[in-house]
C-alpha cells in the first residue's frame, strides 16, 4: 500500500490491492497495483499515476476525489505516440529516470567525457535507469558500459529536472540522479560509441570546458558540500 499526500484539497488516499478497480469512484476506494510518479497537473486540479501493475495511467480529480484512467487497457506493451485513452501502457515508471556520476581518480581529478548527445558540450558518464534496478546499480554499470571504469565509494549528491533542454539530442523529460564515486585501480578509459572524447582534470579546470548544464549544476552542489566539510 501507498500512501499519497499533497496540499491540494488536503488529499491523503491510500492505494492498494494489487488490482484495477474503482473508475469512477472515490480515490480512498480505488485500487492501484504498483502506483509510482504521482504528479499534479499545472492547473492544480489533477493528479496523475502511473499504475504500472495494471499498466494504465489513472487520474485524480483533486476536488471531486473521483479516479479515471486516461491511458492504457491493461496489457503491456506499446502502441505508439499520441493522445488516446487505449494506448498500450507498460513501466512508463522507469522511462524518464537517469543516472550518471562524477568519476574521481586517486589524483583528485574527475572524469569529464564529451558527446554529441548533449550537442557536443562535456558532461559525465550516466544513463537510463532500466526496469527493475536502483538508481545506484544503473549509475555503475553505466559507467562500466560507457568508459570501462569499474567504482566504488558512491555518494549521492543530488536529484535534478532535465525538461526540455535545448541541449539534448531529442526532446525529452527525465529525472536525473547525481552520484559522486572514485575510479577502483588504475584507470583504463575506454569509451563506446556515446562519447567522442575524455579528460581528467581538476573541478576547477573542469569548470572551464563548455559543460551541459546539468554537469554544471552537480559541480555546483559538488564544491558547496565540499565547502561545508
Amino acid at each position: 500500500m501507498t500512501r499519497l499526500r499533497q496540499g491540494y484539497g488536503g488529499l491523503a488516499e491510500a492505494f492498494g490491492g494489487g488490482r484495477q478497480a474503482g473508475d469512477g469512484g472515490p480515490a480512498d476506494q480505488a485500487q492501484f497495483n504498483i502506483p509510482m510518479c504521482g504528479v499534479i497537473d499545472p492547473t492544480g486540479r489533477f493528479m496523475v499515476v502511473a499504475d504500472i501493475g495494471n499498466h494504465r495511467v489513472r487520474r485524480i480529480d483533486l476536488a471531486t476525489k473521483t479516479v479515471t484512467t486516461i491511458a492504457g487497457d491493461g496489457q503491456p506493451g506499446y502502441a505508439g505516440d499520441g493522445v488516446t485513452t487505449c494506448a498500450d501502457v507498460d513501466e512508463c515508471a522507469t522511462n524518464n529516470g537517469g543516472c550518471g556520476a562524477l568519476i574521481y581518480n586517486d589524483a583528485g581529478q574527475v572524469l569529464m567525457i564529451r558527446t554529441h548527445k548533449w550537442s557536443e558540450k562535456w558532461g559525465i558518464p550516466g544513463g537510463k535507469i532500466d526496469w527493475g534496478e536502483t538508481s545506484k546499480a544503473a549509475m555503475i554499470r553505466e559507467i562500466k558500459e560507457e568508459t570501462n571504469l569499474k567504482v566504488n565509494k558512491v555518494e549521492f549528491v543530488l536529484v535534478q529536472d532535465c525538461i526540455h533542454s535545448k541541449e539534448f539530442y531529442k526532446d525529452s523529460h527525465f529525472v536525473l540522479l547525481n552520484y559522486t564515486c572514485r575510479v577502483v585501480g588504475k584507470p583504463n578509459v575506454k569509451l563506446n560509441h556515446e562519447a567522442q572524447e575524455f579528460r581528467w582534470l581538476k573541478l576547477a579546470d573542469a569548470k572551464k570546458l563548455k559543460l551541459n548544464q546539468p554537469t554544471k549544476i552537480l559541480i555546483e552542489a559538488v564544491e558547496k558540500r565540499m565547502k561545508r566539510k
